[in-house]
C-alpha cells in the first residue's frame, strides 16, 4: 500500500504519466492564478486559467513551473491542461472527456476519460472510469490498512 502524501506530488502515480499531484490536486493557496482568456473546447465554453507556484518549494514539490487549465464554464470541470517545468519547457498535456453529472443534488460532475500525454517521452496514459458510485455509505473500518489489503 502506498499513501498519497503531499510531498510526493511530482512523482509518477503508480507508473503512469500522471503525477501524484495531478491525482490528489494542489493546494489553491500555493499558486497564483490569472484568467488569461476564454476558449471553446469540445463544444463547451471554458475559462483559460494560468497558475504559477507562489514559491520555489511549491515549484520543486509539484515539478511544475507553470500550469494552464481550461475549465468548463457550465460545470467547472477541467477538460484540458498543459504543464511546464521550471525552465519553461512543455512537459505534459492533459485532456478530459465524457463529462457526466454524477450527483444531481450537489451539482457534481466528473470526467470519465482522462488522458495525460508526456511530451518529453511521447508516452500517453489513459484513465477510464466505467462506473462511479456517489453517496455510498462506508464504514470506518473499510478505511483500515487491514481491510484495504484484503483480496476482493
Amino acid at each position: 500500500m502506498r499513501r498519497l502524501i503531499a510531498n510526493n506530488k511530482k512523482d509518477s502515480f503508480v507508473g503512469t504519466d500522471f503525477s501524484y499531484g495531478d491525482i490528489i490536486g494542489h493546494r489553491i493557496e500555493d499558486w497564483t492564478y490569472r484568467l488569461v482568456g476564454r476558449e471553446t473546447v469540445g463544444g463547451s465554453e471554458t475559462y483559460v486559467i494560468e497558475a504559477v507556484p507562489r514559491s520555489d518549494a511549491v515549484r520543486e514539490t509539484s515539478g511544475y513551473g507553470k500550469r494552464k487549465m481550461w475549465i468548463r464554464a457550465d460545470n467547472h470541470v477541467a477538460v484540458k491542461a498543459t504543464y511546464w517545468n521550471g525552465g519553461g519547457a512543455l512537459i505534459k498535456e492533459f485532456e478530459a472527456e465524457d463529462v457526466r453529472m454524477i450527483d444531481p443534488k450537489a451539482d457534481k460532475w466528473q470526467a470519465f476519460h482522462l488522458t495525460m500525454h508526456n511530451r518529453q517521452t511521447g508516452h500517453r496514459t489513459e484513465l477510464v472510469f466505467t462506473r462511479l458510485d456517489v453517496g455510498v455509505g462506508l464504514r470506518d473500518e473499510e478505511f483500515s490498512e487491514r481491510y484495504l489489503d484484503k483480496e476482493p
